[in-house]
Parts: C-alpha cells; structure tokens; sequence
C-alpha cells in the first residue's frame, strides 16, 4: 500500500478483557477463553475481545505476534481489531484460523460475526507456531499479511467508527498475543 502520511509508531501498555477470559502481563495478553455463545459452522463457539489503552487508530498497522496454544477442538481464530468502540458499533478484524483460513471479518451488532473476504483453508495453522499478523487500514481497504505475506484483502462497505486497539480470539485453546505494535497515521492538517 503506498505511503503517502505520516504514522506515530507505538505499542500497548495495558489490556482489558471485554469479553471473554484474558490474562495480561506488560505489554502482552492472552487469551484463556470463553463461554460458547457465538455461532460459527453451526456449532457453539467462544469469543473473546481484549482492548488496549490505545485509543486513536483510525488507519495504520497493528501487528502482533499470534501463537495458538494445544487443543484438540477445531473452531479456533485470532486477530486484531481494526478500530473498536463498543458491541454496540460494527467493528472490523482480520483473523487466521482453522475453519475461515485468513480473513477480513466484521462484527454486527443483533447480527454477529461473519467474513467478509477469505483466503486459503486453515489446515496450515498449528499449535506453538509463532504467526506475525499485520492488519492494514487506509480508507476502506483492509488487507492481512501473515509472515509479510499478504494472504487476503477487502474493501470495506463503510469506514470503522471506533479507534480503540483490540484483539480477538476464539475457540477452546488459549491463543498468546505477543509483540503488539501500532503505527497509526498522524491527522491531517486542512
């Protein structure tokens, strides 16, 4: 994507739970994992958000380092959020997993969660494997790389209205946010 503004690198200090069970420690976040309210395949799946003390990102990177833990479930995913405010607000994320491979997703309110671009099977993601996620917002177009290899992009119907960091996890197995940075384009002067 070209580079044409000016971006403030930085990282998260500090996360909270919003939904699901976290654990944190400094700058990095864990999820433990959650009761099976969502559906997803079909099937009763946990979802949890962690969100961070970063609350200006409106277009930037953020990049974190993804491992999931030991299960023997399917049904797994992480990514980052690409701007949240609440689960009262659409939110966009980009995910790995095993069931939806990469994707660009979405959260509706009274609607739930469902992948708005996808790429490739799951059947590549493995357990202790470090994975570098890098979500990609200019404008409406999201793109995901893993690895710095762009596996999937999508243009969005409408732009985010939250600015908050978050990240989010589902499944049965615990999944480890590590090295979480964001480079956030600095505002426009008119």
């Amino acid at each position: 994507m070209a580079e044409d503004r000016a971006y403030n690198e930085t990282a998260p200090r500090s996360w909270l739970g919003i939904m699901g069970q976290w654990r944190s420690a400094d700058a990095d976040v864990s999820f433990v994992g959650a009761q099976r309210t969502w559906q997803s395949g079909g099937r009763q799946i946990g979802i949890g958000v962690a969100a961070s003390d970063i609350e200006k990102f409106a277009e930037g990177d953020i990049t974190a380092t993804v491992t999931f833990g030991e299960g023997t479930e399917s049904g797994f995913a992480a990514g980052v959020v690409l701007g949240f405010r609440s689960f009262d607000d659409q939110f966009y994320y980009v995910e790995i997993g095993d069931q939806n491979g990469f994707s660009v997703a979405l959260f509706e309110p009274g609607v739930g969660f469902r992948a708005l671009a996808r790429s490739g099977g799951g059947d590549q993601i493995r357990s202790g494997r470090d994975y570098r996620v890098k979500g990609t917002l200019r404008g409406q177009l999201v793109e995901l790389r893993v690895d710095d290899v762009k596996v999937v992009e999508a243009i969005l119907p409408r732009q985010s209205s939250g600015r908050q960091v978050a990240v989010i996890a589902s499944g049965q197995r615990p999944v480890d946010f590590n090295q979480v940075a964001v480079r956030s384009a600095t505002p426009r002067a008119f």
